[in-house]
């Protein structure tokens, strides 16, 4: 009988419940083998026993091969699927997803692995329970075109989704592809440098009177019939932040005051005052101009984290919103009795 020990000499231990998908990724490894094969493991703070031995019969030793080779081949479709787009030779911040760029997403840690699975989009809204992971696309244009086309093409997303992700304010654009971070590959730093070339810059009458690092300064995209420019950047926040609570709430009981320049909100617990970086829809400031039926949106004057409850100013006019901040920032100054 072939034996193939996952156990070294004592006193190697391992956790006490062992991971069938690392057990099936070592039976892949085997080899052709035509013989039953045994595995020992040894739990923690035990001593190896016959009680800790697992028999695998030869069909589940294939079943493992057969196992590792469809990973590969799965690996591999992935792969073909990202660089076969007719409108964009792997984008700079593209291919594996934000993946490549470790540096340049907040969750970096949880889709290392290749085999992430997104869901199927179709639009926003009813906003979900709570936000998935977040997913942070970087694309580099290479043909002028509508920005929702572009995107669509590029990620393969239904146009009303990326038509919501910028109404949310999760799309940002900017001239000039930004620097590529350290962990660049040789590929994704040459298209890089293939789109900020001086020859290919001077162009571009876009950039006519800016500097290199004044078109690389990001913007949202507001209007989801813009136009975007060969060798412009795109940043898609697929997954943006949702505010469920903002649905659930009474805005109009919140309001605590309201003149002619300015509304007091008692702000709930669980949202937003004026909105994050990838969803400005979901905020205070929406929802009661909404309620309210304002003309124009109310303006945010200050902050509170989102798990905080209290007192917002909200203003209506750029004017008291100017007049506010400078209040503020008198306050703020240290007291000149304070120092006597």
């Amino acid at each position: 009988m072939g034996v193939a020990s996952l156990s070294s000499p004592w006193p190697w231990t391992c956790s006490q419940y062992y991971c069938s998908f690392s057990l099936l990724s070592t039976i892949s490894k085997l080899g052709n083998s035509t013989t039953p094969a045994t595995f020992s493991y040894v739990r923690s703070r035990q001593r190896p026993s016959p009680s800790s031995t697992v028999t695998l019969s030869t069909s589940q030793v294939s079943f493992g091969q057969h196992y590792h080779s469809l990973q590969e081949k799965k690996k591999e479709k992935e792969t073909a699927s990202v660089s076969s787009s007719p409108l964009f030779s792997r984008p700079v911040y593209a291919g594996e997803h934000h993946r490549i760029f470790p540096l340049f997403c907040r969750n970096a840690a949880s889709t290392a692995s290749s085999t992430t699975r997104y869901p199927e989009y179709n639009r926003l809204l009813p906003c979900p329970t709570q936000s998935q992971s977040p997913r942070i696309e970087h694309l580099v244009m290479e043909e002028t075109g509508n920005v929702v086309d572009l995107i669509c093409q590029a990620l393969n997303l239904p146009h009303l989704y990326v038509a919501d992700l910028i109404h949310f304010g999760a799309v940002y654009c900017a001239l000039v592809c930004p620097n590529p971070p350290p962990t660049a590959t040789a590929e994704q730093v040459k298209i890089f440098k293939k789109v900020t070339a001086p020859a290919a810059l001077k162009k571009r009458a876009s950039l006519k009177g800016k500097t290199v690092r004044e078109a690389q300064k990001t913007f949202r995209i507001t209007n989801a019939s813009e136009y975007v420019e060969a060798g412009s950047y795109l940043r898609v926040h697929v997954h943006p932040k949702r505010f469920p609570r903002c649905y659930e709430v009474d805005w109009l009981s919140r309001v605590i005051a309201e003149t002619e320049s300015y509304v007091v909100l008692d702000k709930p617990v669980g949202t937003s005052v004026g909105g994050t970086t990838d969803n400005i829809h979901e905020s205070c400031a929406t929802f009661v101009t909404h309620a309210m039926g304002l003309s124009s949106a109310l303006r945010t004057t200050h902050q509170l984290d989102n798990c905080t409850e209290g007192c917002v100013v909200l203003s209506k006019t750029m004017e008291f919103c100017s007049e506010f901040h400078s209040k503020l920032r008198v306050c703020a100054l240290p007291h000149p009795k304070l120092h006597m």
